[in-house]
């Protein structure tokens, strides 16, 4: 029986490290893209990992959320062929030289990044919530 098992252990303890476990397993059966991708997040959550930040907001921005997106987007898009056509705007489809910043509202990889980022901020909150009473 492993050390956390044992009877005296922190019942919540135990469950948030099975729970990090489980996690760990699944963020295994990702999907190339989705484990290329997630050392980016995980890199921009450690830097907002603080009493006080906007990760730990009860109604996080979603503004905000768009910004850590768009850092994140913006060291990975190279990695990755993403359409040209379908979302410009018509400015944008006049002057072919002048490419959009961000990325488009339909864009896999922006939506990829979105729910990763969200995803490790939802696991985050919940370890600093159950964590807190622990200090």
């Amino acid at each position: 029986m492993p050390y956390y098992q044992m009877p005296g252990y922190p019942q919540a303890l135990w469950q948030e490290m099975e729970s990090d476990k489980d996690m760990q397993k699944l963020k295994e059966m990702y999907p190339d893209a989705a484990k290329e991708i997630l050392p980016y997040i995980e890199e921009e959550c450690d830097k907002m990992e603080y009493e006080g930040s906007v990760m730990f907001d009860e109604y996080p921005d979603r503004v905000m959320m768009g910004k850590i997106r768009n850092t994140i987007y913006d060291k990975v898009k190279d990695k990755y062929e993403l359409p040209e056509d379908g979302d410009k705007d018509e400015v944008l489809a006049m002057n072919r030289e002048t490419r959009r910043r961000y990325p488009p509202r339909k864009n896999w990889l922006g939506d990829m990044i979105d729910v990763l980022l969200f995803q490790e901020m939802h696991r985050r909150r919940c370890r600093h919530r159950n964590c807190r009473g622990w200090r």
